[in-house]
């Protein structure tokens, strides 16, 4: 996935958002109306410009029949590759069972 910034992870909310709007034939402006917003401001979220509250995101996310977490993307797990002292990669399941 690359580098995990907060432009990259704005970004490809936008992109799902876009994807899922057209997905179900939402004309953009229509779908703005419908959020309470602009068009432009809808454009930017889509084009990852412009950063999502969490209260933008559930409304937008409900109008699209999703849940929240459906347009976010994928994190790596990156303490799933952290070595330990001796250089090894830790067993997750042993981890998993020590918490």
């Amino acid at each position: 996935m690359g580098d995990v910034t907060p432009q990259t992870v704005t970004a490809q909310i936008g992109r799902k958002i876009l994807l899922r709007r057209k997905s179900r034939g939402i004309l953009q402006r229509d779908f703005a109306a419908m959020a309470g917003m602009s068009p432009a401001h809808l454009s930017n979220i889509e084009k990852g410009k412009r950063v999502l509250t969490v209260e933008v995101l559930a409304t937008l996310a409900g109008l699209l029949g999703c849940q929240m977490a459906d347009l976010m993307p994928a994190i790596p797990d990156r303490h799933a590759t952290i070595p330990d002292r001796d250089g090894a990669i830790p067993d997750r399941r042993r981890q998993e069972s020590l918490i």
